[in-house]
């Protein structure tokens, strides 16, 4: 069995799809697993991925005929994944060459289920821009005290970011989780209802300062949107808060963290309609 599984979605980016793969296969923990999977891609993606699994025997391809969404493609990756430990890398982004060595080696001396790691923000191949959020830091955090940095993200404050990079994760952790998602199409918004699912099961989690998550800014598909793009990124982001929404609250009892649940819900939706007007208005 690998000791850590890492699943990459891919649609569209072949032009940075091979950066991705060689922080890979040159990552210094060796006994690993690289599930790419090919979200019905169009372009060359297919055949990048195929020169590269006879470079090395670890990459192995879930190739998906139509493009059913990021949403069902890391599900897709996640139920694929033999190792121990698993994590996602974007096929646009990147990880430091020692990130899944340390990564690991903390969630097992920590006898964790989840390893935080930190990220950098990088404008360029050349130049690092700074972290992305004031991230948590470094310590061994309960289930509540993970859940609490999660509900009141802010980047102002110490919270862990919602994506689902930026952490190893249990296998057995995610294949409970996978049965209180429900099967959807998204395009945006599917990271937090998987990560807040996520850590409904788990019982401890690490956080280590390291910044070993690459973070590529400005590079794939564009953000920005027409008015028509940003209704159809509502309707995503609504629908994610709602089974959100559901599955927190089969799960959480305490009122205190409910409400923080709620206020993050709001905030939410009161960003959305704030941009929507900033559009209405051009």
């Amino acid at each position: 069995m690998p000791k850590v599984s890492v699943y990459v979605p891919v649609y569209n980016t072949e032009a940075f799809l091979p950066r991705a793969l060689d922080s890979l296969i040159h990552q210094t923990l060796s006994n690993i697993e690289i599930i790419v999977v090919n979200d019905g891609s169009p372009g060359n993606c297919l055949e990048i991925v195929e020169a590269y699994q006879k470079k090395d025997p670890r990459i192995k391809l879930l190739s998906i005929p139509n493009n059913l969404g990021t949403y069902t493609a890391t599900i897709n990756g996640m139920l694929t994944c033999s190792g121990q430990y698993i994590t996602r890398l974007d096929s646009d982004d990147t990880l430091e060459l020692n990130a899944l060595e340390l990564a690991y080696a903390s969630v097992v001396s920590n006898d964790a289920d989840v390893c935080y790691y930190g990220s950098n923000w990088i404008y360029s191949d050349k130049e690092r821009g700074k972290k992305m959020i004031p991230y948590a830091g470094e310590g061994v955090f309960s289930q509540e005290e993970a859940l609490r940095l999660l509900l009141t993200f802010n980047k102002r404050e110490k919270s862990v970011l919602y994506g689902v990079w930026g952490f190893l994760i249990k296998k057995d952790i995610v294949s409970q989780s996978l049965s209180d998602l429900p099967k959807l199409r998204l395009l945006m918004a599917e990271d937090f209802l998987q990560h807040i699912t996520f850590l409904l099961h788990i019982k401890k989690a690490v956080m280590i300062p390291n910044r070993l998550y690459n973070y590529h800014l400005n590079f794939g598909i564009t953000s920005k949107k027409t008015l028509k793009q940003w209704l159809f990124s509502a309707k995503d982001i609504h629908t994610s808060l709602k089974h959100s929404r559901r599955i927190f609250s089969s799960h959480i009892r305490k009122r205190s963290l409910r409400y923080q649940f709620e206020k993050l819900c709001f905030m939410e939706y009161l960003f959305l309609v704030k941009k929507l007007f900033r559009i209405l208005k051009k």
